[in-house]
């Protein structure tokens, strides 16, 4: 910030020739505050043996001081572009490879560090394994080859052979004669078979290894099943309609996500197909102000008025308003069994306990076979001459339901829909 000039005027030499080159970089230096610890107690025992040194210190912390305090001119407008104009143009260069220089040695030791140590450490592991063995193999009965372990000595079987046996018959039926003991004598001169191997002995359990695996319980098979997913346009077909009454007498509540382009466009193919069935869609006034409106939100329909033909024969339907369209306003749907999502999403949309999981099936098919076409028009007519209700409430953003006690459609559906009869089954349309 501060420095001498070291062709200063004759006025600087006169006042200062009393002080050395080296005293007087020791003066400004400590004024900058560039001194290092060694300099700056040079300089403490200067200021402190030679009072002119203060006074003279003093002089040059107020010049710097001075200069701190003088105004700093802008630069004129344009000196930066004159500047860079006037530079000449220089080709980027590549950086130098000294860095990798610096580098190179030392990853190639690291290498041969680690290919050493790694081709120790396999060795000896190996020698020690091959040790190890070696002393199990040593301390295992010897056993000749091709014998069996459980093979019985000669003396055995000669004994065994011995012992008096059961009367032999005849080939006429008649008993015959005792079996003669054996003469000890005639035994004592007949001559034993070479000895092939010696009589294995007995070896602990523990020495082998055995019991390791005690713990592993046997293998069990388990029937894993998927949930189902159908293409919309395919629900009318005999082999869709087969499995879908397979799925549907499984259980008794379950939940059917439609995904389609737009929420409106699936729901409205889906309310077609339910009117077509002589279903009575109740719409929740809130949802429908959502739908005139054109607001993007999920729907559910809920009913538990159907059979499971009938919910085929529904779907059959959605079938065919599905292909109407173009593109098809829903695609791919995912059958699911319900749970206890599905249980808590019902409470919260009616507001009451629906005992989804707990209603028993009563009536239900044992061998459920694919609707035909005559079929599906008498389903269809038996679902137009009951009372089938089904309700259509905001799903998804759950801040746009409607709270079930201020919602007159809820409570009316609830009236009208009454105990839940056997055979039926509790659908939850999703339409996302």
């Amino acid at each position: 910030m501060f420095s001498r000039d070291p062709k200063g005027s004759a006025d600087w030499k006169m006042r200062n020739e009393r002080f050395s080159e080296h005293e007087l970089d020791l003066l400004t230096a400590g004024v900058d505050g560039e001194l290092p610890r060694r300099d700056a107690a040079e300089l403490r025992a200067l200021l402190k043996s030679r009072p002119d040194a203060v006074s003279l210190f003093q002089q040059f912390k107020s010049d710097a001081s001075s200069l701190r305090e003088l105004p700093k001119p802008a630069a004129p407008k344009g000196m930066a572009s004159a500047i860079l104009a006037r530079l000449p143009v220089t080709a980027p260069t590549r950086p130098t490879s000294d860095r990798r220089r610096v580098w190179l040695p030392a990853a190639v030791a690291a290498c041969l560090l680690f290919t050493v140590c790694s081709g120790s450490y396999l060795f000896f592991n190996v020698r020690g394994q091959r040790a190890v063995a070696q002393g199990v193999r040593d301390q295992l009965p010897a056993l000749a080859p091709n014998v069996a372990a459980t093979e019985p000595d000669q003396d055995s079987v000669v004994l065994a052979k011995a012992k008096p046996g059961p009367r032999v018959p005849q080939q006429n039926g008649k008993p015959g004669p005792e079996a003669q003991p054996l003469d000890t004598n005639s035994l004592a001169q007949t001559p034993k078979a070479p000895e092939l191997a010696p009589a294995p002995r007995a070896v602990p359990v523990d020495a082998l290894g055995a019991g390791i695996l005690d713990h592993i319980k046997p293998l069990i098979s388990a029937e894993i099943h998927l949930n189902a997913m159908f293409d919309a346009a395919d629900f009318g077909t005999k082999d869709v309609q087969a499995s879908l009454l397979k799925e549907l007498n499984r259980d008794p509540a379950f939940r059917l996500d439609l995904f389609g382009k737009t929420p409106a466009a699936g729901y409205d193919a889906l309310q077609k197909a339910a009117k077509a069935v002589g279903i009575a869609v109740m719409v929740d006034a809130k949802t429908q102000d959502l739908l005139n409106r054109k607001v993007p939100v999920n729907l559910a329909m809920y009913t538990e008025a159907l059979t499971p033909a009938e919910v085929a024969a529904l779907l059959a339907e959605l079938a065919k308003q599905v292909k109407a369209t173009n593109p098809h306003a829903i695609g791919r749907t995912h059958l699911i069994p319900a749970g206890a999502v599905e249980a808590r999403d019902a409470r919260e949309l009616l507001g009451v306990d629906l005992q989804l999981l707990k209603t028993p099936r009563v009536g239900q098919a044992n061998d459920p076979k694919p609707l035909s076409a005559d079929t599906l028009t008498k389903v269809t007519g038996a679902v137009k001459k009951n009372d089938k209700p089904a309700l259509v409430l905001a799903y998804l953003p759950s801040q746009m339901r409607t709270p079930p006690s201020q919602s007159k459609e809820i409570k009316d559906f609830l009236n009208r829909k009454g105990d839940r009869r056997p055979g039926t089954v509790a659908m939850l349309f999703v339409v996302r």
